[in-house]
């Protein structure tokens, strides 16, 4: 399931967050402001600050799905931030088990399927001469997995 913790382990840390937007389950989240809002990444620096003060919104089983159909973390509603620790997402393109993790702060300009802010893959989509998503140090993905499959994320963010 998108979103949920890959495996139990002693080295999983995550922080208590409040959505300031829809945030869906498996994305890259950043600070919004106060330090208890997040919201999903809208510029390079913005998904590059999550390596501080961002994470991945973790699933829960207590939420509904949003109007879209997309498990989805409602406005005001406190979520668990992953910071280190691997986590089931969902990958916009093909990817092998180590690549680096890039995430989406940009809507693809070559792809009206790729709009998804905060969603991973393993290239920063510069077709259109343009990144719309970028490297996030300490992301790397553990399992390989097809465009639109689940993959595992190893987040190392920090335990802070």
């Amino acid at each position: 399931k998108v979103g949920a913790i890959a495996e139990s382990s002693e080295g999983i840390h995550a922080r208590s967050k409040i959505a300031s937007v829809v945030i869906p389950f498996g994305c890259l989240t950043v600070r919004d402001g106060d330090d208890k809002l997040a919201k999903l990444p809208t510029s390079s620096a913005e998904a590059l600050s999550s390596v501080k003060s961002g994470g991945i919104a973790a699933a829960t089983h207590a939420i509904v799905s949003s109007d879209s159909g997309v498990p989805s973390f409602p406005i005001g509603k406190e979520f668990a931030q992953l910071r280190m620790g691997p986590i089931f997402v969902l990958v916009e393109e093909n990817v092998t088990q180590g690549d680096q993790a890039f995430a989406r702060f940009s809507p693809s300009l070559n792809n009206i399927a790729l709009i998804q802010l905060g969603a991973f893959r393993k290239s920063a989509d510069t077709n259109t001469a343009v990144d719309s998503a970028v490297a996030i140090p300490g992301m790397y993905f553990k399992t390989s997995a097809l465009a639109g499959e689940l993959a595992v994320l190893d987040c190392n963010l920090g335990g802070v």
